[in-house]
């Protein structure tokens, strides 16, 4: 299985053609994976420094191939808690599972002018050979959003875990904690929730808990703002306190002030419209 490390502020976090991308990762202790799992990339782990990029080898995809016939599988890494964390990133699984996302979110008409039948039909082929032989049905460590962050996401975290740096002139906004705390924190947020409004953040909330059970206790929960710093201002940046809007307004919905509570999604919703109006403009 061909594979590559990288550090987390590479530039994975803008790569496969979603340069504005934000994404919700969860970091593994090493010996949360298998050893034959392990055995691809863990020269490369130990060589390894957090926080710079290296000089990689990584499998070089066709731009017209949705999906990879073989897996090669990407390795973020970083040292956090006193341990080395490593967050896998399959290339083939990513791409059936956005295959997936897109046609379930996308009339069937409008996925037929984005790729060609001939390109549908080979991945196609290759999620039916996935499916017969059972290869590449690991877990996803890392789910995707596109032109803004849902808000579910800031459930899970916040103001204090919040970083806002600049590295090679490039912004990077990111909320780390780790995994009990990400954990109690979307099942305080659910209960809120399901004692005062009906909310279209609860389902998502849901799947993320389902997501989350699956990895080790020791783990890291990142939520990167990814290539969305590209198409936001660093005093957009700056004034971004996302997860304090979500934190006060599930307070407020707790003591019964709706009132604040509805300020709070108010300004959210207003400052990822603004966001996602973007992508009607690109």
């Amino acid at each position: 299985m061909p594979s590559a490390v990288r550090s987390c502020h590479d530039a994975l976090v803008t790569t496969r053609g979603l340069p504005y991308a934000a994404y919700l990762r969860v970091y593994e202790p090493l010996e949360a994976f298998g050893e034959d799992e392990r055995a691809g990339w863990s020269r490369s782990i130990d060589r390894a420094v957090p926080g710079e990029p290296g000089a990689l080898d990584r499998a070089v995809a066709v731009p017209s191939v949705l999906v990879p016939r073989r897996e090669s599988v990407d390795v973020l890494v970083t040292a956090w808690g006193g341990q080395m964390l490593a967050c896998p990133m399959p290339v083939r699984a990513r791409a059936l599972h956005a295959l997936e996302e897109l046609r379930r979110d996308v009339p069937e008409p409008v996925v037929s002018m984005l790729v060609t039948p001939a390109a549908l039909a080979a991945a196609d082929a290759v999620a039916a050979e996935v499916r017969r032989t059972g290869e590449g049905t690991s877990r996803l460590h890392a789910r995707t959003s596109t032109w803004q962050v849902p808000i579910a996401w800031f459930v899970l975290v916040e103001d204090s875990e919040r970083s806002l740096e600049v590295h090679d002139g490039r912004p990077s906004l990111r909320y780390r904690t780790s995994w009990d705390q990400a954990r109690l924190r979307l099942a305080e947020g659910l209960g809120v929730l399901r004692a005062t409004v009906a909310s279209p953040v609860v389902p998502e909330l849901m799947t993320i808990s389902a997501w989350l059970e699956a990895f080790h206790p020791r783990s890291l929960v990142e939520l990167d703002y990814g290539g969305l710093t590209e198409m936001l201002d660093e005093a957009t940046l700056a004034a971004d306190h996302s997860a304090a809007d979500v934190r006060q307004g599930l307070d407020a919905l707790a003591r019964g002030d709706l009132g604040r509570a509805g300020e709070a999604y108010l300004r959210l919703v207003e400052r990822w419209r603004a966001a996602a109006s973007l992508e009607h403009a690109n």
